[in-house]
């Protein structure tokens, strides 16, 4: 019941920030949830929102149900109210919660009785699969205990990386090992002008840069630690390919291209070919 008012409270503040949204579809146990919201939602108007559940929830507002004959007799009472049009039609019996002067939405669940009872909103984790948000969140103690877990950790982080602003300390880690990558691609493309093979940790990295790594040899080979690189000007892989799909190379297997991860005793396997 509390994760479920909380998807309530929620969509409400999500609607409240000025978005057109959908909730598709809510997974929820007592107290955590995952809802399938469309659009693609930013995730200023998430935390937004999220600051938003939790100010309802410490006012205390009151959960009340309402029966209704009909959808439109529930709409002619609640014009702003919340409910599936896919799921209920206009002459349909309709069950309507409310809570407080804050949200009404028609409903056949179960909810709390009162916010705060809820005690606590957090989202924990956000994923977006085309134009749909997909968003796991906590209530309640599991909520509390997530959110000073994250704390501590944070802590620890300022501990560890002696600065109190750890965004920017993580920025500029994240740029300087950007700019690593791009030196060690560059040492990568050299050492390729004199010979045709190298050795990495981890040949994937490297996938984006064939094109251009292959433009003055006829064929290169990045071997990894758990993955390997096969590229050719032209398409005479045909063995490699055959060797590559029978040793269960996942990736991809073409005559002029072979990339992906592979078991360590397979890759030498692929490489006696060449």
């Amino acid at each position: 019941m509390k994760a479920h008012t909380a998807v309530h409270i929620f969509a409400r503040s999500l609607q409240n920030l000025g978005l057109q949204i959908f909730v598709r579809k809510a997974e929820e146990k007592e107290d955590e949830g995952i809802i399938y919201i469309q659009p693609k939602i930013d995730k200023n108007y998430l935390i937004k929102a999220e600051n938003n559940v939790n100010q309802i929830i410490f006012k205390g507002l009151e959960v009340k149900e309402e029966q209704f004959e009909s959808l439109k007799e529930a709409i002619e009472k609640y014009p702003n109210i919340r409910y599936n049009w896919q799921r209920l039609e206009e002459n349909q019996k309709t069950r309507v919660i409310k809570i407080g002067d804050f949200d009404v939405a028609a409903c056949a669940r179960e909810h709390e009785t009162n916010t705060f009872s809820l005690k606590f909103f957090t989202i924990k984790n956000v994923n977006y699969k085309g134009e749909e948000t997909i968003i796991d969140f906590l209530v309640g103690e599991n909520a509390i205990d997530f959110v000073l877990e994250n704390k501590n950790k944070y802590l620890d982080l300022e501990y560890t990386l002696h600065t109190q602003d750890v965004i920017k300390n993580i920025t500029n880690l994240k740029q300087e090992n950007e700019k690593l990558k791009k030196e060690n691609e560059r040492l990568i493309k050299e050492v390729l002008l004199h010979t045709n093979k190298v050795i990495v940790e981890n040949a994937m990295d490297y996938i984006k840069s064939i094109p251009e790594m292959i433009k003055n040899k006829d064929k290169i080979i990045i071997v990894g630690n758990n993955d390997i690189i096969i590229a050719s000007k032209e398409n005479n892989l045909i063995k490699e390919s055959s060797l590559a799909k029978e040793l269960g190379l996942k990736g991809i297997i073409k005559e002029n291209l072979i990339a992906g991860k592979l078991d360590p005793d397979k890759i030498s396997k692929l490489l006696n070919l060449n």
